[in-house]
């Protein structure tokens, strides 16, 4: 079964690469989608049903953080992305 993944990301060409770095490296891996907004994600995950999430934490308004609480209740499992390292511990606690 392969993981249909959705890539969130407030920016493109971070999207882009990582959604590369994928294809390359993780056959197993489709990226079906991507999105540059936690508001964006939300509709993305309604209309694609990815079964993963690749989210960055830092975003411009509602962060990584807050988008994961909101949809809580859809149990998909999450990689974080970020270029922060101080987000690095609080990412493993989420």
């Amino acid at each position: 079964m392969s993981l249909r993944a959705l890539i969130v990301d407030d920016e493109a060409d971070a999207r882009e690469n990582l959604r590369m770095m994928l294809e390359e490296h993780c056959p197993e891996v489709q990226v079906v989608g991507q999105a540059g907004s936690a508001s964006e994600a939300r509709q993305r995950i309604q209309e694609l049903q990815p079964n993963a999430l690749f989210l960055d934490i830092k975003m411009p308004g509602e962060d990584g953080f807050q988008l994961l609480a909101s949809i809580a209740e859809l149990d998909l499992p999450v990689v974080f992305t970020t270029a922060y390292d101080e987000y690095g511990l609080k990412a493993f606690k989420e």
